[in-house]
């Protein structure tokens, strides 16, 4: 097999050679995905806290059009009561 044979060639620098690299290759991936999943994370959130922003604003504005609604009229200005 032909990867046996290189695998059989390797000297205890190329082992340690390719262990770092394989090293600083999942440090590298591990820190981009912490940083994307960060980053995910962020924007969930401000969505999250836009809609519930905006569920308060239209709640604020049914119950400022259901209060306009429930009070008596109002006497002209300048009328006396």
């Amino acid at each position: 097999m032909p990867g046996n044979r290189v695998m059989a060639e390797m000297n205890a620098w190329d082992v340690a050679i390719l262990s770092v690299a394989a090293y600083i290759a999942v440090l590298t991936l591990v820190r981009l995905m912490r940083r994307r999943r960060d980053a995910v994370i962020a924007q969930l959130q401000t969505d999250v806290a836009a809609q519930l922003d905006r569920k308060r604003t239209e709640r604020r504005r049914e119950q400022s059009r259901s209060g306009r609604a429930k009070q008596p009229p109002s006497a002209p200005r300048g009328a006396k009561r």
